[in-house]
């Protein structure tokens, strides 16, 4: 019964997020594609439901502000299995969000992982009253991996100390992850 209710939860989110998504590529190009599957790096797959669109983190940005690195799961782009990170500090009174390559399950263990080519990842920070902040990487920046090396380079986004109270809700800030269907890793 609590799976069937976990079910019903997950559903709504969707079709929250597709209302959402659905909007803003009304208001975007028509060039743009409708946004990719992730796949969460799961150990436990008896919990997993496969209809999860996005891959969803929150962080406490007290505990960032007055602490160290917060980093993410490591998770997959269904697309071709590339495995990424987030990591999230606090520097020079902004709150950092930043990309990276992770070496994943299905990258050799030792092997330097080559420069990933057309990368378009989205992060929408959902806040209080509406507020919606949409943060974006592509494919400029190089996320190689050296041999022996768990993660690639950072490349990140700021949000102002000023605006992180407005995109916290409970005491968190809650951040669904998009791949956009152009990425061919």
């Amino acid at each position: 019964m609590n799976q069937s209710k976990q079910i019903g939860d997950l559903k709504k989110q969707i079709e929250s997020l597709q209302r959402s998504s659905t909007n803003s590529i009304n208001q975007q190009p028509s060039s743009l594609l409708p946004l990719s599957m992730i796949i969460p790096n799961i150990e436990d797959e008896s919990n997993y439901a496969p209809i999860c669109t996005a891959f969803q983190w929150k962080f406490n940005p007290t505990e960032v502000k007055f602490g160290s690195k917060k980093n993410s799961p490591p998770f997959y782009n269904i697309m071709n299995a590339h495995c990424f990170q987030l990591v999230v500090e606090y520097e020079t009174n902004d709150f950092s969000i930043g990309l990276r390559r992770y070496r994943g399950k299905y990258d050799h263990p030792v092997n330097e992982i080559k420069v990933i080519k057309n990368i378009d990842f989205q992060i929408h920070v959902f806040g209080k009253n509406g507020k919606l902040k949409i943060y974006n990487w592509d494919e400029t920046n190089d996320y190689s991996i050296s041999k022996h090396e768990m993660i690639s380079e950072d490349y990140t986004e700021h949000i102002n100390n000023g605006e992180i109270g407005s995109l916290t809700v409970d005491g968190f800030v809650h951040l669904h992850c998009f791949f956009n269907t152009i990425s061919q890793c």
